[in-house]
């Protein structure tokens, strides 16, 4: 994600860049205003929203041990095939530095020219429940802030990354995992296909 800017007029703020001299220079995938934050309708989903902004600020700020507390280990198993050599511990070092690492080069650099990124959920797409498990897919969006002519102006992502919450106590403790074309892989080694099945949208 990215957003050019440019030095406001001396007052030591940042302008969001604009090539039309009448509007902001919206990145494609993104538009104009805050976005809409998910209302929680019961406390199990107060603590997912919770606790994913804990790991998403984990994440790109690149506390990696952070992120492990919130991280679906189950998934190890899976991916262990691309590193048979490596312990699970080694095998999520791996992963999560390489991921962090990556978002926070570009957040320092948003940072850097005055630019503010977050992230909220915006919506609970599906919720799926097996026995004590709580599953639930979640639209997350981007949200950046900077200054345009001395006013604060927003932009948000359009279309939300899907993430998967599984919790193990009905929503008291979350872990988290990208929704990708290999989760399907991952939840049958722990779930029966037709709770798959309701976890993806089929």
């Amino acid at each position: 994600m990215s957003l050019s800017a440019c030095n406001n007029s001396g007052n030591g703020k940042q302008d969001l860049e604009t090539d039309t001299g009448i509007g902001v220079n919206v990145p494609t995938g993104w538009e104009l205003g805050e976005g809409s934050d998910y209302s929680p309708l019961n406390k199990a989903e107060e603590n997912l929203i919770a606790q994913h902004k804990t790991y998403d600020q984990a994440l790109i700020k690149g506390n990696v041990s952070e992120v492990k507390r919130f991280f679906y280990r189950e998934s190890i198993t899976y991916f262990k095939k691309y590193y048979p050599l490596y312990s699970d511990e080694e095998i999520l070092d791996e992963f999560l530095s390489e991921v962090s690492a990556d978002h926070n080069e570009k957040l320092s650099k948003l940072e850097e020219a005055g630019i503010y990124v977050s992230l909220y959920v915006g919506d609970i797409l599906r919720k799926v429940v097996y026995n004590e498990d709580y599953l639930y897919v979640f639209g997350v969006h981007g949200r950046m802030e900077g200054y345009k002519n001395d006013s604060l102006v927003y932009l948000h992502t359009i279309s939300p990354s899907l993430t998967l919450g599984v919790s193990h106590n009905k929503g008291k403790n979350w872990t988290f995992m990208a929704m990708t074309d290999e989760t399907p892989s991952v939840l049958i080694m722990n779930y029966p296909q037709n709770i798959v099945d309701d976890v993806m949208g089929y």
